[in-house]
């Protein structure tokens, strides 16, 4: 048996993501970030799927890119 993987799952999720968006939107390959940008430009789809869309785009730029905490400032 292998262990569950938040993080195998987190990318077969984000290749089923943009596989869809490819296939079924047509989107222009690129980055997936991009590629739900075209998605939410068209106009294609529902703004309640839209905005999911987009939410699972930010969070993994900040998972991908979290935002670094000065640890010199002080409070």
């Amino acid at each position: 048996m292998f262990p569950d993987s938040a993080k195998a799952a987190a990318a077969l999720g984000r290749r089923s993501l943009q596989n869809l968006l490819r296939d079924e939107a047509k989107v222009r390959p690129g980055n997936l970030a991009d590629e739900i940008q075209q998605v939410i430009d068209s106009d294609k789809l529902p703004a309640d799927l839209t905005d999911s869309i987009d939410a699972i785009r930010n969070i993994g730029n900040f998972a991908a890119h979290p935002l670094k905490v000065n640890t010199r400032v002080k409070f």
